[in-house]
C-alpha cells in the first residue's frame, strides 16, 4: 500500500487529525488535502488576492466619479448656497448637507454593487452561466464560484471608507467661507 485517503466528516479540523496521525504513524507522512496540493491553493489564493487589488484600483476610479459628481453639484447650486448663506444658514450646516449627499450616493452605489455581485454569483453557482474553456478535462463544466459574508464585509468596508473620505473632502475643501459670494438685496427705495 502507497496511500492510504481518510474521509473526514462535516465538523472535524483536519489539522488536529493530522496532528494525531502524525504521533500514532510517526514513519509515515501525512498530509491534508490542502497540503498536498499546496501549490494549487496558493495560486488561487493569489489569483484572489490580485483579484481584490483590480477592484480595489476599479473603486479607486469610481472615487474620482464621486468626487467629479459631487464638485459638479457644488458649482451647479453655488446660487442656491449663496441664498442659504444669505438667509443665516452656517457654514457647518451646508458643509453636512454636501456630505450627506456624498454619502447617499457612496450606499445607494454599494448597495446595489453587492446585490448585483450576489445575483451573479448566486446565478453561476445555480447555473452554471459562465463556462470553462476545455470542460472535458475538469472536474465542472462551469467556472466556480464561493461565496463569504467576508468578501461582501471588506468590500462594503472599503466602499464606504472612500465613499466617506471623498465626501468629506470634497464638503471640507470645495466649501470655504471665501468661495461663497454673499449677495446683499438692494432695499432702499429709490
Amino acid at each position: 500500500m502507497s496511500a492510504l485517503e481518510i474521509m473526514l466528516n462535516a465538523n472535524t479540523n483536519s489539522n488536529e487529525v493530522s496532528d494525531e496521525l502524525k504521533t500514532i504513524l510517526p514513519q509515515c507522512e501525512i498530509k491534508t488535502r490542502i497540503q498536498q496540493h499546496g501549490f494549487l491553493y496558493n495560486i488561487l489564493m493569489t489569483e484572489k488576492f490580485v483579484a481584490f487589488l483590480i477592484l480595489g484600483l476599479i473603486l479607486l476610479i469610481a472615487t474620482f466619479s464621486i468626487l467629479g459628481s459631487l464638485t459638479m453639484l457644488i458649482i451647479e447650486k453655488k446660487k442656491d448656497i449663496n441664498v442659504l448663506y444669505s438667509m443665516g444658514c452656517e457654514l457647518a450646516t451646508i458643509k453636512k448637507i454636501f456630505f450627506a449627499e456624498g454619502v447617499l450616493i457612496t450606499l445607494t452605489g454599494a448597495t446595489l454593487g453587492l446585490i448585483s455581485g450576489f445575483t451573479i454569483c448566486f446565478l453561476q453557482q445555480q447555473f452554471g452561466i459562465i463556462k470553462l474553456g476545455a470542460a472535458d478535462s475538469f472536474v465542472t463544466d462551469a467556472y466556480p464560484v464561493a461565496m463569504e459574508s467576508l468578501d461582501f464585509i471588506i468590500t462594503l468596508s472599503i466602499v464606504c471608507v472612500i465613499g466617506l473620505s471623498a465626501s468629506a473632502y470634497i464638503s471640507l475643501k470645495l466649501l470655504r467661507s471665501d468661495a461663497i459670494e454673499v449677495h446683499y438685496l438692494n432695499t432702499a427705495k429709490a
